[in-house]
């Protein structure tokens, strides 16, 4: 069985803090990092992970990096054993990451 709920960072930073139900819908949380910022937290408003293709797509709304207003946000990542691939997209700011699991989920 594909476990991708969890705590999902790097460098010992979180970055996802994922929960997914028996119907593949995510909820949690966001953490995005501006140059020299503290992390900003968002929901996620929409998330879904197929367990078949091992794919995770997440929306919602965070804090600007810039610190005006806010920015939609879209991350499409695919996980394989306990690293999590992808790309984002927050307020036309692109890139790639890689995360591992550093935290189970604890119900």
């Amino acid at each position: 069985m594909v476990n991708l709920s969890g705590i999902w960072g790097h460098a010992g930073l979180p970055f996802l803090d994922l929960r997914v139900d028996a119907s593949g819908n995510v909820s949690g949380t966001t953490y995005w990092r501006g140059s020299g910022q503290d992390a900003r937290e968002a929901p996620i408003a929409r998330g879904s992970f197929d367990p078949n293709t091992h794919t995770l797509r997440l929306e919602g709304d965070a804090p600007s990096l810039d610190g005006d207003g806010q920015s939609h946000y879209v991350i499409d990542g695919t996980l394989e054993d306990d690293t999590l691939t992808g790309t984002f997209d927050v307020g036309g700011l692109t890139g790639c990451f890689t995360f591992t699991r550093i935290a189970d989920v604890k119900e």
